[in-house]
């Protein structure tokens, strides 16, 4: 379980987020809701929401290229 979360902060650190983007996830990774940050905030919960959503895609595609990377790596040293 450890290993999870020290990849996914490598994968958020890779991401270069803002700091308000960083922000949001810390609030998330906090146990606060959607609901909560967007009144904490004045936003509308679809903005935080439609944020967090797009802050969880690059990610998933920071993880993609890692693992592209990783893969493409490993074939080369089989060919060797």
């Amino acid at each position: 379980m450890l290993c999870t979360y020290l990849d996914l902060d490598r994968l958020i650190m890779a991401c270069r987020f803002t700091p308000e983007q960083n922000r949001l996830l810390e609030h998330l990774m906090d146990g606060l809701t959607i609901m909560d940050i967007s009144e904490m905030d004045g936003l509308p919960s679809e903005r935080v929401e439609r944020c967090f959503r797009n802050l969880v895609a690059r990610i998933v595609r920071q993880n993609n290229r890692q693992w592209e990377s990783f893969n493409a790596r490993k074939l080369a040293a089989g060919r060797k």
